[in-house]
């Protein structure tokens, strides 16, 4: 069930929203996304790392046509896609590797 408010209101760069451009072939777009870059801790043999853990989120409707082959540019920045991951909300949810 998607949201019933106007996600474009949600997505809105005046406040925090930034636009990021998906590299899709043959023509890159612009979207509208929430970007966040949080640090997630990862365990690895006695020694615990702090490793980035960036996703955006963004309108589902947006996506068509994107996969995991495409990149995504956020604020001069250049992300693989990795997961997509839909909310069933009308938004979704992409995980980003540098």
């Amino acid at each position: 069930m998607a949201f019933p408010e106007n996600l474009d209101q949600f997505f809105d760069t005046d406040d925090f929203a930034v636009q990021a451009i998906i590299n899709t072939s043959p023509t890159p777009r612009t979207i509208n996304v929430i970007f966040e870059s949080p640090t997630e801790g990862v365990q690895m043999y006695e020694t615990a790392v702090e490793s980035d853990a960036p996703f955006l989120k963004c309108k589902t409707s947006d996506l068509s046509g994107v996969t995991r082959s495409n990149t995504v540019t956020v604020n001069a920045v250049v992300y693989k896609i990795g997961k997509i991951a839909q909310d069933g909300n009308g938004t979704s949810k992409i995980y980003l590797k540098t």
